[in-house]
C-alpha cells in the first residue's frame, strides 16, 4: 500500500500592487482498494476510527510537499456497472491515518469503476466549495474537507479486489503574512476575505470526476476565512499559515487580511493582490508582507532642513488631540530653530530640502481635479517605529493617467506656480471604496496622516486628525496672500473630497509625496 502524498508546491509571492509565480506541480495522489468478496475499499491514510466524524485533512511543508489524511467519518463514492454511484460506510481507519477500509454495501463494479470523493456533499456527483471557511489553529488544514477538498480515480481489478489512485482536483492556497512593524504585530488575524473577478465558490457538478468550469448552484465569488485571532509573525514562516480551499481556474484575487489592534480595539484591513491560473490538484504559498504598508514618521514644516521631532523622538506624538507634555519646548516656534520651515519670500521659488521633491502646485491642480480620488476607509498603515496601527487614506491616479497632465500650468489654464490667484481653490468628491483590481496599478495610495498644528486648541504642536484628512505641501513656494507668507496652497482630502486647498500654513508639520 502506497501512502497518499502530495508532492511538490507551488509558489506565489505577493506586494501590495505585484506578484510573482514559480512553477505548478502536482498536489497529490492516494491509493484504494475494493477488497474481495466484502466489497470493501481499502484505503492508505486516515485515523483513528474512535475520532470525532470530520472530513480530509492536509499537513503542508514549504518546498517538501504535503501528505493528506483521512478524518474519521470520511466516505467515498463508487459507480457501479449500471452507472449509479454509491457511497461507502465510514472509513474503518488505524491510529497513523495511513490505513483504512471501506465497505460498499451496494453494487457491483467492474475494471474501471470511478471512484469519488466529495468531501460532505451527499450527492457522489456534486462538491460544495464553501464560501465561509474556518479555521481554529494557525498552520492547520484539517478543515479542508469540510471546505471543499474533493478527488476522484479510476479503478483497475476484478470480481471484487481493486486498487486505484485518488487525485485532487480543487485548489488550496496557504496564506503567509508577516511583518517587522510592531504595530502590525501587536494585531490579530481575525479573517481573511478572497474577492475573485469570477466564481471560486459553490456547487459545482462533478460527475465526470471534475469540477465544472462554473457552479451548477450558490455561485460565489467570494471567500471569507475566519480565523482565531492568529499573529502576525516578523519573519517568513509557516507557522502561522492560513489555508483556503477555492476552485480551480484563472483568477485574478483581492486578498484582505483582517485585522484587530486588541490595545486599541482598531481594526480594518491589508489587501493584496494575485493573479494567476490556480491548477487543480495544486496548493499555492502566497507570501504578504505589511511592511508595505508602513511609512515614515517624518513631519516636516514647509521645506524644513530637519523634520519637527529630530531630537525629540521620543516625546512625539502619534495620538489624535495629544501633543508633547513639554509643549513649545519640542515644537519649532521661530525661524532661529534649525526645524524652522524654508522663509524665502520669492514668489514660485522652489523648495531647497525636504519638499524639494514635492509635486508643484500646478501638479497638485490636476491631481485635485482630475485625480478620480477613491476614499479608503479601511486599509491599515503604520509609522515606522511609532504607535499603533492607522486606516484610512486616499487612492489618486497617478498623472501617467490623467489626460494633459503637466507642471508647466495649472488644470484650470492657470499658472499657479508663478501667479497665484487669491483665495483660489477648488475640490472634486470622494468615491467610497478603492479602485477595482483590474485598475488599482493606474493609482497611488496617500495615508490620511493628519498633521502636527503649530497652534490649535490653545496647544503647540498637538496632533490632529489622523485617520480624517490628509494635506500634503507642494514644493513651490505659492503663498495664497502674498503679505502672509507664511500661508500656502496644498494638496488635502477628506473622505468626501480631493482639493486644491488654500488654507495651509507653513508652520504646520506635514509629511513629504512625490509625484506618482
Amino acid at each position: 500500500m502506497i501512502m497518499k502524498k502530495i508532492f511538490l508546491i507551488t509558489t506565489i509571492a505577493s506586494t501590495i500592487f505585484a506578484v510573482g509565480c514559480s512553477n505548478n506541480n502536482e498536489v497529490g495522489q492516494e491509493d484504494f482498494h475494493i477488497q474481495e468478496n466484502k466489497n470493501t475499499i481499502s484505503f492508505v491514510g486516515g485515523i483513528d476510527n474512535n475520532q470525532t466524524a470530520t472530513r480530509t485533512s492536509i499537513t503542508h511543508t514549504i518546498g517538501n510537499g504535503a501528505i493528506a489524511y483521512w478524518s474519521s467519518g470520511d466516505k467515498i463514492w463508487v459507480k457501479d456497472n449500471s452507472g449509479v454511484f454509491h457511497q461507502s460506510s465510514a472509513g474503518v481507519l488505524n491510529t497513523t491515518k495511513a490505513k483504512g477500509l471501506f465497505n460498499m454495501p451496494n453494487g457491483m463494479y467492474s475494471n474501471g469503476c470511478q471512484v469519488n470523493y466529495v468531501g460532505g456533499s451527499s450527492d457522489g456527483t456534486k462538491v460544495t466549495i464553501a464560501a465561509n471557511q474556518s479555521q481554529t489553529v494557525a498552520n492547520d488544514f484539517s478543515h479542508a474537507g469540510v471546505s471543499g477538498d474533493c478527488g476522484t480515480a479510476i479503478a483497475t481489478g476484478s470480481g471484487s479486489s481493486f486498487v486505484f489512485t485518488l487525485q485532487h482536483k480543487a485548489a488550496y492556497l496557504c496564506l503567509m503574512p508577516r511583518s517587522t512593524n510592531a504595530a502590525f504585530m501587536a494585531c490579530k488575524l481575525t479573517g481573511i476575505k478572497i474577492i475573485s473577478n469570477n466564481a471560486i465558490a459553490g456547487v459545482y457538478d462533478f460527475s465526470s470526476g471534475n469540477l465544472s468550469t462554473a457552479p451548477i448552484s450558490s455561485t460565489s465569488n467570494t471567500i471569507s476565512l475566519t480565523t482565531n485571532n492568529f499573529s502576525i509573525p516578523n519573519i517568513e514562516t509557516q507557522s502561522f499559515a492560513s489555508y483556503v480551499v477555492i476552485a480551480p481556474g484563472v483568477h485574478t484575487l483581492t486578498i484582505q487580511y483582517q485585522l484587530l489592534d486588541p490595545n486599541i480595539g482598531q481594526a480594518g484591513t491589508v489587501t493584496k493582490y494575485v493573479s494567476s491560473t490556480f491548477v487543480a490538484g495544486n496548493i499555492y504559498d502566497i507570501k504578504s508582507n505589511f511592511d508595505t504598508n508602513t511609512i515614515g514618521r517624518e513631519y516636516y514644516l514647509w521645506d524644513a532642513k530637519y523634520d519637527t521631532w529630530f531630537g525629540h523622538t521620543a516625546d512625539q506624538p502619534y495620538k489624535n488631540d495629544t501633543y508633547d507634555t513639554n509643549g513649545i519646548n519640542n515644537y519649532p516656534v521661530s525661524s532661529s530653530d534649525i526645524r524652522w520651515y524654508n522663509p524665502t519670500t520669492s514668489m514660485s521659488a522652489r523648495a531647497q530640502n525636504s519638499s524639494k521633491d514635492c509635486p508643484t502646485t500646478n501638479e497638485i491642480t490636476w491631481y485635485a481635479k482630475f485625480g478620480d480620488p477613491h476614499w479608503d476607509a479601511n486599509e491599515l498603515w503604520a509609522w515606522n517605529g511609532m504607535g499603533t496601527v492607522q486606516k484610512g487614506g486616499m487612492w489618486i491616479k497617478k498623472k501617467a493617467y490623467i489626460s494633459g497632465f503637466t507642471a508647466s500650468i495649472g488644470a484650470t489654464g492657470v499658472d499657479y506656480n508663478s501667479n497665484p490667484v487669491l483665495q483660489a481653490s477648488f475640490s472634486t468628491p470622494a468615491i467610497q471604496g478603492r479602485p477595482s483590481s483590474s485598475d488599482i496599478n493606474k493609482y497611488f495610495f496617500l495615508p490620511a496622516e493628519g498633521r502636527y498644528r503649530f497652534f490649535r486648541d490653545g496647544k503647540t504642536g498637538i496632533m490632529k486628525d489622523v485617520g480624517v484628512t490628509g494635506t500634503y505641501f507642494p514644493s513651490t513656494n505659492t503663498p495664497v496672500v502674498p503679505s502672509a507668507p507664511d500661508g500656502t496652497y496644498a494638496l488635502h482630502f477628506t473622505k468626501d473630497f480631493l482639493a486644491l486647498s488654500n488654507g495651509g500654513t507653513k508652520k504646520d508639520a506635514i509629511m513629504n509625496w512625490k509625484a506618482q
